[in-house]
């Protein structure tokens, strides 16, 4: 599994962040896993592109507007 490293973290990060695992009941690996997990959740599949959203307004309303019941 990947691993990661990160420097010059902030002595009030390090300190919450042990906080919160103590609270938590684990380590303080196991918090920051647990904290990125839930953070990127929404993140964790690659969703298509909504070109929809892109297009000009004109062009959204008139896309908007077209349905399969119209035929």
């Amino acid at each position: 599994m990947p691993e990661f490293l990160v420097r010059n973290l902030d002595t009030w990060i390090i300190s919450a962040l042990n906080r919160r695992a103590t609270r938590n009941g684990r380590s303080a690996e196991a918090e920051l896993r647990a904290i990125l997990k839930s953070f990127l959740a929404n993140e964790r599949e690659e969703k298509e592109p909504n070109y929809f959203y892109s297009l000009d307004p004109v062009h959204r309303r008139a896309i908007g507007s077209w349905s399969l019941e119209s035929f």
